[in-house]
């Protein structure tokens, strides 16, 4: 058993698996927005279901730089990383077809002031590159705008691009993933004389010419290209159209060009024993995507694994889930080619696991579940801290009687962290049930407690379940945290494997305000904590449990200010306390480069390695927009989030406590619970640094003040009646 990650499924360091795709074998690749493996599947096409059965199925994460369009998901497969742009800026011409008046030649000499040279074949042109590449060079990450394309033309690798998905206006997005720098692809065939038949019975009076399309595979294969990719917009078409559409007619044209795509990867399974086949939805439409369903299907037949295998990466590293931004260097590492550190994501894997085909649909049942609940209770929840802060502060300052059971619901807030991960484990699930859990379940357990503890017991017992339950999963792979409200997105693309900055805030605080709590002998409390927090450093450092950074530089932070505060209580000299600053500096150093050193070995690389990547491949001027990213991001969720609400909730209670505690009377408070003062103490600093060093600092800046705020609350709070703590 792993000592890293013992989950089923999920790709660890110790795991070596197998390239996606075939460097034996050349690519044909089928392009075919609004298409659905669910569907399809349920049509039970046999050369899907075949293809199914020795293949490797992922969902695709098609997440965009900035606004999303269809268009900025094309760009991503071929730029690697997350792109922007939209429908103007996308237009695609052959060098003779006519748009407003003007070629795709004229046009595109209009905006570079030189002509295209042809070399072979048929040429596309994207005639508002220099526009376009301006956006992406604008943004806060390096991306390189026909990234794909320029690497495959260096190396001689010649590609074969047929299709469009024209409605009313040309659509041809898939030539945005192999154009070069220059904006242009060779040997394509995407106008609509080329690839369309006239058919007033179909969507925009056309439909995908399958002659031309056989007439093009056959042509390619003997002509030795080694990636051939079409594009198929009949569903797209569809999509666009259907409004205009009875059920009936609708589901009558599905059918039909289920049935054609069936069609053409029947022709193109003839052809296994040389080519691999790979069938993907590039993007979503913005429909789609705002509704949260924002993962597509990629299949990828034949695969050296028998069965229905699981696609992955290290962008990922989850069992069925890869990135947009993946393609390109999956198509690179294939064709030989070194992926460079402008290329942000990774190539893909297989996960040689014989699954259910509805395996994957049943797993985006479950995360899109998990997203259309998010926002409701994590607001709701972010409301009742707030709401029980206010009481918190009436209680203490101006109610003469004690507010009825107010300690029970200050340590429901202490240990509801731990309801939200166990929600993990009941997804999908409900959001009425969901909400009756997280609020019944808080509130029994610490109401269980206080039965028989005092209010640091329980506080400090109500810390240790939450902080044992986060370890625990994280050393079991993380099955809860993967579905918890807290957790992971893979929707959203925010983060797909570690601790997130929400439990990573929860980890810290828990831990360091369940030790003090418990502890009571100075010396021996101070040294558990210690030994604690080197776990903690552990844990967010190696890239299969944490891989979080700014969880290091947190436990960090809170590691050096408690330390510092307990060896001032023990009155140590200068020299002595001259050696302690000397030795944390030592370990910081020792640590830093046993950090680096975990996140660049081996096979799997964590998200904090390809930074490191980045930065040794592009210059220490990528680290200063890796920073200003960090800043960028926690200015717009100090504007936007309703993280910034709680967090500054629990500063103004923080600030009211300090200004309006009589200071004689705060000593006498600090004297009677030094240890838990310590770990409040050490949990602030934590939360600064937090704040400060995560791109979302306001979120871990926020969870990790719960074991902070409340505490200080209830320690201030009136006693029960009768009660002694």
């Amino acid at each position: 058993m792993s000592f890293v990650n013992i989950s089923h499924g999920e790709a660890s360091e110790q795991n070596v698996y197998p390239k996606a795709l075939d460097p034996e074998r050349d690519l044909i690749i089928f392009m075919v927005p609004s298409f659905s493996m669910e569907k399809a599947l349920e049509l039970q096409l046999p050369e899907l279901e075949k293809m199914a059965s020795q293949g490797a199925m992922g969902l695709i994460n098609t997440g965009v730089a900035e606004s999303y369009h269809p268009s900025a998901a094309y760009l991503t497969l071929g730029t690697g990383a997350r792109s922007t742009c939209d429908d103007e800026l996308a237009l695609a011409l052959e060098s003779q077809e006519k748009y407003q008046q003007a070629t795709g030649k004229e046009l595109y000499r209009r905006n570079l002031g030189a002509s295209p040279a042809v070399k072979n074949g048929d040429l596309a042109l994207i005639p508002r590159i220099p526009k376009l590449t301006e956006e992406n060079d604008d943004l806060m990450h390096p991306v390189k705008t026909g990234g794909l394309g320029t690497k495959l033309r260096d190396e001689g690798i010649e590609l074969k691009l047929w299709g469009n998905s024209d409605t009313d206006h040309p659509r041809r997005y898939s030539a945005l993933v192999f154009m070069d720098q220059k904006g242009i692809i060779e040997n394509a065939d995407i106008s609509q004389e080329q690839t369309l038949q006239q058919d007033s019975a179909h969507p925009f009076g056309v439909k995908s010419d399958i002659s031309s399309y056989e007439e093009t595979l056959e042509q390619s294969i003997q002509q030795g290209y080694e990636i051939q990719a079409y594009e198929f917009g009949d569903l797209e078409r569809l999509t666009y159209y259907g409004d205009y559409m009875s059920q009936e007619r609708k589901q009558e044209l599905r059918l039909k060009y289920y049935n054609q795509i069936n069609k053409a990867l029947k022709s193109a399974n003839e052809h296994l024993e040389t080519h691999q086949i790979v069938l993907l939805n590039p993007a979503p439409t913005r429909e789609n995507y705002f509704e949260g369903k924002r993962l597509t299907y990629m299949l990828i037949h034949p695969v050296s694994q028998q069965g229905t295998n699981l696609l992955t990466s290290d962008t990922t590293q989850r069992d069925g889930i890869i990135a947009n931004m993946d393609f390109a260097p999956s198509i690179l590492r294939k064709t030989g080619l070194e992926t460079s550190s402008q290329f942000l994501g990774a190539p893909m894997e297989i996960i040689p696991e014989n699954v259910s085909t509805n395996y994957l649909e049943d797993k985006y049942q479950s995360m899109l579940s998990t997203y259309q609940k998010r926002p409701a209770l994590v607001q709701g929840f972010i409301f009742i801290k707030i709401f029980l802060m206010v009481l918190g502060i009436i209680a203490i300052f101006f109610s003469k009687n004690t507010i009825p059971k107010m300690d029970i619901w200050l340590l429901a807030i202490i240990i509801s962290p731990l309801l939200f991960l166990i929600l993990g484990g009941l997804s999908p699930i409900d959001l009425f049930p969901a909400a009756l859990i997280l609020i019944l379940g808080s509130v029994g357990i610490v109401y269980l407690m206080r039965t028989k503890l005092g209010i640091i017991e329980t506080m400090g017992l109500a810390s240790l379940l939450v902080s044992g339950a986060v370890i625990l999963d994280t050393f079991l792979g993380n099955s809860l945290l993967h579905a918890s409200v807290l957790g992971h997105d893979p929707i959203s693309g925010a983060r797909y494997y570690g601790l997130g900055n929400e439990y990573m805030g929860i980890l810290i605080g828990s831990t360091v305000l369940a030790i003090f709590s418990l502890g009571s002998a100075p010396k021996r409390t101070f040294s558990v904590f210690v030994l604690a927090l080197i776990l903690m450093l552990f844990i967010f450092s190696h890239p299969q449990l944490g891989a979080n950074l700014g969880g290091v530089i947190t436990t960090l932070g809170v590691l050096i200010t408690i330390s510092f505060i307990h060896y001032n209580e023990i009155n140590l000299d200068k020299n002595k306390v001259n050696k302690l600053i000397i030795v944390v500096l030592g370990l910081l150093i020792i640590f830093g480069a046993i950090f680096v050193v975990i996140n660049l070995r081996g096979d799997t690389v964590s998200h904090i390695g390809r930074t490191i990547d980045l930065v040794r491949g592009q210059g220490i001027g990528e680290l200063y927009m890796v920073i200003v990213r960090k800043i960028s991001m926690n200015i717009s969720l100090i504007r936007y989030s309703v993280w910034s609400k709680v967090l500054l909730s629990f500063v103004g209670v923080l600030i009211f406590i300090l200004l309006y505690k009589p200071g004689r009377q705060f000593d006498k408070l600090q004297h009677k619970n030094l240890q838990v003062i310590r770990a409040l103490q050490g949990n602030v600093m934590g939360s600064i640094v937090a704040f400060v060093v995560n791109d979302s600092g306001v979120v871990a800046a926020a969870t990790l003040l719960i074991f902070a705020v409340p505490p200080l609350l209830l320690i201030n709070l009136p006693l029960p009646q009768g009660e002694v703590d």
